[in-house]
């Protein structure tokens, strides 16, 4: 049959990515004043999803030619598999990571916006934008 995957392991492969994305997706949604340890369970499950696609990827191959099932299809599959885990499941989580966890300005927040921003960053851009090295206090008006 030419639609049968590389081994049995590359429908786990691509099911590890796609569920790091959907938790990366989910975790988007989360409250804005969510607490940090909230954020970073669901970067946990987001990244574990990854590893979980790396553990079947460390196999399929070795299972198929065990079982006896390699073909062009399976071969076309996995490399589809190994892009979604190892190149867009990434990309959503460092895009959740940024976004929540370390805390990208929103719609409507600027750099300069007090309200959740961490000192030292916005300190940075007040040192960027004066060429001083004073203290963020004077440099910021504040």
């Amino acid at each position: 049959m030419f639609f049968k995957t590389k081994g049995p392991d590359d429908g786990r492969n691509i099911s590890g990515g796609i569920a790091a994305i959907l938790v990366s997706m989910e975790g988007m949604g989360l409250p804005a004043g969510a607490p940090r340890e909230t954020v970073a369970t669901w970067l946990f499950w987001a990244g574990f999803g990854i590893l979980v696609a790396y553990f079947f990827d460390c196999f399929d191959g070795v299972v198929a030619r065990a079982l006896k099932q390699v073909n062009q299809f399976g071969a076309e599959f996995d490399n589809v598999a190994d892009l979604v885990a190892y190149s867009v499941a990434p990309s959503f989580l460092l895009y959740f990571a940024f976004r929540r966890y370390i805390l990208l300005p929103g719609p409507g927040e600027s750099l300069d916006d007090p309200g959740g921003w961490p000192w030292r960053w916005r300190w940075r851009s007040c040192r960027r934008s004066s060429g001083a090295s004073a203290s963020p206090a004077s440099t910021c008006g504040g």
